[in-house]
């Protein structure tokens, strides 16, 4: 996957926040899970346009903080958006039914975006995508840092599958 892949991706999709959830996904390197978690309160603004969201570990009850994210401008920018039009204990990515949109939905969004564009992805395709880039521009030890992966292991795995 390249860059223009995810401009095509996100040109594609006309609901704003499958449009977000993408983003969030490919430009943080998150799990789905930790993605469908999100809640407002998540959401730091440090200064528009910039923020930062917390990143809890999943299934943990106690929301223990596993480590924070900066955003790039455009996406802070988006995530402030959205996250100013709801209650902090609300989640960012709602379902029209109420509560978080599931995991499960979540991966059929992302399949569903790409098959518009002509791709076949899945969520994990877009973590593998973020940590090489990731790696490219940190380089592996600082990129696994960033990830918040215990070792170099993982890394190394997504960036094997992250090559054509």
């Amino acid at each position: 996957m390249r860059e223009v892949d995810i401009g095509r991706i996100l040109e594609a999709e006309q609901n704003p926040r499958n449009r977000l959830l993408f983003e969030v996904l490919v430009r943080t390197g998150l799990k789905v899970s930790e993605v469908v978690a999100l809640r407002v309160s998540d959401v730091m603004a440090i200064g528009y346009p910039r923020a930062k969201i917390r990143n809890h570990k999943p299934g943990n009850h106690t929301r223990t903080l596993r480590r924070l994210i900066s955003l790039r401008d455009d996406l802070s920018a988006s995530i402030i958006a959205a996250a100013s039009l709801r209650a902090s204990s609300e989640p960012l990515f709602p379902s029209r039914k109420g509560g978080s949109i599931t995991k499960s939905r979540a991966d059929g969004i992302v399949r569903e975006m790409g098959r518009r564009a002509g791709m076949s992805i899945n969520p994990g395709d877009l973590r593998s995508y973020f940590v090489a880039d990731c790696t490219r521009r940190l380089g592996p030890l600082a990129a696994a840092e960033e990830m918040a992966f215990s070792g170099i292991g993982s890394l190394d795995c997504h960036i094997r599958k992250a090559r054509p």
